[in-house]
């Protein structure tokens, strides 16, 4: 049990070595395609870039959530701190291999080569995110938690907010008032059909 939480501890911590890293693969990637010109324009302009790049973001700033919730809940030592390392560690192990995937693709040719940067964030997340055990690992891992927290008796506000990575507090703070005539709390979101 020890091993295990030592683990996740350094799963949180190495989740924001790879938030950083997928940044600045973004970065490079995001100022490569501003300067790099094909047919008369850049290829920024491009919208299958621009659609790439924008996943890109996406899947590092779920990542840069999950990462917090963890953090926050390692050091506040809450009970959900084993399911919020493996989220973290998940997402940004996926979030830094995108990134570096997409900074060496969308420099063409010279992207793989020993010349130009990509190459060496592709091999960085690839040698990160295998640092802990493997990625597929974490996952069956984090299922296997996810399930015993269907068995757990949480709310299923809680289990939301367990799964998405969310801050309890932010929850707290963005719940709808209670309608004044009936007095009776609105819903956080719809029940699944």
């Amino acid at each position: 049990d020890s091993i295990q939480r030592a683990k996740d501890r350094a799963a949180t911590l190495l989740a924001f070595e790879q938030i950083g890293g997928a940044g600045a693969a973004l970065a490079i990637a995001r100022a490569y395609v501003s300067d790099r010109t094909a047919f008369g324009r850049a290829i920024g302009s491009y919208q299958s870039i621009k659609h790439a790049l924008a996943d890109v973001w996406v899947k590092l700033e779920t990542a840069r959530g999950h990462a917090y919730y963890a953090l926050c809940a390692m050091t506040s030592g809450g009970e959900d701190f084993p399911l919020a390392a493996a989220a973290a560690h998940v997402s940004a192990s996926d979030a830094f291999e995108m990134a570096a995937r997409v900074c060496v693709h969308v420099h063409g040719g010279i992207g793989f080569t020993w010349e130009a940067a990509p190459q060496l964030y592709y091999r960085r997340a690839r040698a990160l995110s295998a640092f802990l055990g493997s990625t597929q690992a974490w996952r069956d891992d984090l299922g296997r938690r996810l399930y015993q927290l269907d068995q757990h008796p949480l709310t299923a506000e809680r289990k939301l907010i367990v799964a998405l990575g969310v801050h309890e507090a932010d929850v707290v703070a963005r719940r709808p008032r209670t309608d004044a005539a009936r007095r009776e709390p609105q819903p956080l979101c719809r029940e699944p059909l």
